[in-house]
């Protein structure tokens, strides 16, 4: 999408302060891209090669970059204002990765917001931009993104990097703006097949830490944990439908209330003026 990576470069080259280098990877795109990166003069790299996917590309891109820290910006999305580098470079201290506030744009305009803490609760739940995270480059060349995966790889890593006790932390600031429409928001099917399967390793992961091999009478633990914690995570999956759904209406509620008050104010103002 050479229109999306212009908008994109825009908003990096605009970047003023922090100590960084960008590296753009061009897959052997036909439609003028690289043609275009070509004319970037960037402090970093520029590389077109063949590539098997997004997680592909983005483990190609940790093998290539020589920063401490790295975050993804696909084609089309930017960062919030021309400080957000520098801002980062001046919060950064020892944690394995730093994630910052989102704006989440499609027909409407939402803000996410990084949690104070990641909880089990929070990743079950939700997930974390990948476009708003500073992650130590160290960590990613010894946990590639899983490449089998075609959605949720990112979520995947953070929930596998969480769970083995990395250390995570907040930027209070809106790092960038993430638009809507890219590969996962046209596949939902496949990013819940995907995070079901995630969620099933790792409950099992969680299992197996709790039970050793060794002890017999651990069986029957495991099997009532599993069952346990699989029926908390429905319940709360479906108490997050009925909020989102009780949410869209009360929306709703309000945008017509307050279309019958102006409309109630216009034919107000033209009573008085007739």
């Amino acid at each position: 999408d050479v229109n999306g990576l212009r908008t994109t470069a825009q908003s990096v080259l605009s970047q003023r302060g922090g100590d960084f280098e960008y590296v753009i990877l061009d897959g052997e795109s036909t439609d003028g891209t690289w043609e275009y990166i070509e004319t970037l003069g960037i402090r970093g790299i520029k590389k077109r090669m063949h590539d098997t996917g997004i997680y592909n590309a983005m483990n190609n891109a940790v093998h290539i970059a020589s920063g401490e820290y790295v975050l993804f910006l696909n084609a089309g999305d930017t960062f919030c204002d021309d400080e957000v580098l520098s801002r980062t470079t001046e919060a950064i201290g020892e944690k394995d990765f730093y994630v910052g506030h989102t704006m989440e744009i499609g027909k409407d305009v939402r803000k996410g917001y990084a949690p104070d803490a990641l909880s089990l609760d929070y990743l079950m739940s939700r997930s974390i931009y990948h476009q708003s995270t500073f992650t130590r480059r160290t960590l990613l060349l010894d946990h590639p993104y899983n490449e089998t995966h075609k959605v949720v790889s990112d979520w995947e890593f953070f929930f596998e990097r969480w769970f083995d006790g990395c250390t995570y932390g907040k930027l209070d600031f809106f790092v960038s703006n993430y638009y809507l429409g890219g590969f996962s928001y046209r596949h939902k099917d496949l990013l819940v097949k995907e995070r079901e399967e995630v969620k099933e390793r790792m409950l099992q992961k969680g299992i197996d830490m709790i039970c050793s091999d060794e002890t017999k009478d651990c069986l029957g633990l495991g099997i009532c944990l599993r069952s346990t914690i699989k029926s908390a995570i429905r319940d709360r999956e479906m108490l997050l439908a009925k909020r989102r759904k009780h949410n869209r209406v009360i929306r709703t509620l309000l945008y017509i209330s307050i279309f019958l008050l102006l409309l109630n104010i216009v034919q107000f103002i033209f009573i008085w003026n007739t």
